[in-house]
């Protein structure tokens, strides 16, 4: 279900972001939480010239669990084909 585009505040680094987007809530307000976790556990009180290094590192983490989690999907979805196509036989 495609739902409406709006403007959701969501706070990272103490610093507020004000996002359009048509995702669902819950889902933007935890992915923002997980971002200001990661980042608040990667450099604490940071100064901005290490901050976009940090979060470079961070949406380089979130990416590689994605693309680990994708390949995991991917696995499942293939062992469920075969499980199905033996069943058909």
């Amino acid at each position: 279900m495609m739902t409406a585009r709006r403007n959701l505040k969501v706070s990272i680094l103490g610093s507020s972001y004000s996002l359009a987007t048509d995702e669902d809530a819950d889902v933007v307000y935890q992915a923002a939480a997980m971002v200001d976790s990661l980042l608040q556990g990667k450099g604490g009180s940071i100064s901005s010239n290490v901050f976009d290094k940090i979060a470079v590192v961070t949406a380089l983490q979130l990416a590689a669990d994605l693309i680990k989690m994708k390949k995991s999907l991917d696995e499942y979805e293939g062992k469920c084909k075969a499980l199905l196509q033996m069943t058909i036989e």
